[in-house]
């Protein structure tokens, strides 16, 4: 969390959004939550919610 139009922060909310439009937020998701994950192999098995999805489709700065 940071203070919306905080300058300072403003280059981590649009590495955040390319990485959501991009598509490869949930590639990292799946990765990390669907994998077997390092180095015991645990997967988590925790897939991304319908409404976490959308909100990856449809970035924004409204704080959900």
């Amino acid at each position: 969390m940071f203070r919306q139009g905080d300058p300072d922060f403003k280059l981590v909310d649009e590495t955040l959004v390319g990485l959501m439009k991009s598509g490869e937020i949930e590639r990292l998701s799946a990765k990390w939550f669907l994998s077997a994950v390092p180095p015991k192999g645990i997967n988590l098995n925790v897939p991304l919610s319908p409404e976490l999805k959308q909100l990856f489709q449809t970035p924004n700065d409204r704080g959900i």
